[in-house]
């Protein structure tokens, strides 16, 4: 069973999360000024480690939207998701 919550929307991006009890999907949808100069600063954060499946195509497909800054664990956060399930 799939689980939508809608967090955010604003003139500029909208923010929605999906969830089962497997796997957390979140999309992000930007809307870029192309007259403005500056690139947005983008914030990619996970749980599951810096070499996570997906993680560095995220971030490559973000480098073409705006700046990218990257705040990621070494390895998988194994403690949280224990926390997490219970």
């Amino acid at each position: 069973m799939r689980t939508y919550e809608y967090i955010d929307n604003i003139q500029s991006m909208k923010i929605s999360v999906y969830w089962s009890d497997r796997q957390i999907e979140i999309c992000i949808f930007v809307k870029i000024d192309i007259q403005n100069e500056r690139k947005p600063l983008i914030l990619v954060t996970n749980d599951d480690g810096i070499s996570a499946p997906g993680l560095r195509t995220l971030i490559q497909i973000m480098n073409t939207i705006g700046d990218v800054v990257v705040v990621a664990p070494i390895a998988h956060n194994l403690v949280w998701d224990m926390r997490y399930h219970q």
